[in-house]
C-alpha cells in the first residue's frame, strides 16, 4: 500500500472537483478545477462481481442550502462482455454455462471501498455542487487528459 501524491498545498481548495475511482488500476484520482490535485491507492473489497460503472454527483438541496444531495447514473455494461459470454456447447445443460455476474448496485460498489481516511476528508473539504465520483472497473483512457474531466468509454 503506497502513500498519496499530493499535489498542491494541503489548504481547502475551491471550485469543480471531480474523483475517479478505478478497481483497475486500484487508485482514487483527484482533480480540480480539471487538473490533477492528488491520487491514492484505494482498496477494493473482493467479490464475484464487477463493479460497473457509477457517477454520483453532487447538487445543493432545494429546500436546504446547507444540505447536499447525491445522484447517480449507472452506466451500461460493455455489450461486448454479452458477446464474451461463454458458448453452451452441444448436449450441455444450459445451467452448467455460467453467465457473467452482473456489475454491482451503486450501493454496492461504494461498500467495497476502502479509502483512507485523509483522502475522504480533503475530498469532503472541496466538494461543491457539481462535483462528481465516478467509480469504474476501468482505468483512466486516453481521453482523460490535462484540461478535462474523468471521460469514461462506453465500449
Amino acid at each position: 500500500e503506497g502513500s498519496a501524491e499530493f499535489i498542491g498545498p494541503v489548504k481547502p481548495r475551491t471550485g469543480h472537483v471531480a474523483v475517479f475511482v478505478s478497481a483497475k488500476e486500484n487508485k482514487i484520482y483527484v482533480r480540480q478545477n480539471f487538473e490533477p490535485w492528488f491520487e491514492t491507492p484505494v482498496t477494493i473489497a473482493a467479490s464475484n462481481r464487477p463493479l460497473g460503472t457509477h457517477v454520483f454527483t453532487v447538487r445543493a438541496d432545494k429546500d436546504d442550502a446547507e444540505a447536499l444531495r447525491w445522484s447517480v447514473v449507472s452506466l451500461p455494461s460493455p455489450a461486448r462482455v454479452a458477446e464474451e459470454a461463454p458458448r453452451r456447447r452441444r448436449g450441455e445443460p444450459a445451467a452448467a454455462i455460467a453467465a457473467p455476474a452482473p456489475p454491482s448496485s451503486p450501493t454496492e460498489a461504494l461498500d467495497r471501498l476502502s479509502i483512507p481516511e485523509e483522502t475522504m476528508t480533503r475530498i469532503a473539504s472541496a466538494l461543491a455542487p457539481g462535483g462528481s465520483i465516478t467509480v469504474s472497473d476501468r482505468g483512466l483512457g486516453d481521453e482523460t487528459g490535462r484540461g478535462t474531466d474523468f471521460i469514461v468509454q462506453l465500449r
